[in-house]
């Protein structure tokens, strides 16, 4: 598990997954139905995607992922989204 801590350490997760699967950045994009430039953003840490852009993210990637809000209720996904 990965606790993350703020977008730029988020980025930083996002682009070594990316990177560690052999996806490039438009690949990624096109998956999303997004732009190049906006899985950039993500990656720098100057944008955050919402839970559901994320979950399709980890997806296409083919991560699992696991949200867990402030309070600490958990939300599992296995792909479904």
């Amino acid at each position: 598990m990965i606790i993350i801590r703020s977008p730029r350490q988020f980025g930083e997760v996002l682009r070594h997954r990316r990177q560690q699967r052999g996806h490039t950045l438009l690949g990624v994009a096109v998956r999303l139905g997004t732009r190049r430039g906006r899985v950039s953003e993500w990656e720098h840490g100057q944008r955050t995607p919402n839970a559901a852009t994320l979950i399709r993210y980890a997806n296409a990637l083919g991560y699992d992922v696991a949200l867990v809000d402030r309070a600490g209720a958990f939300t599992p996904d296995r792909g479904t989204a």
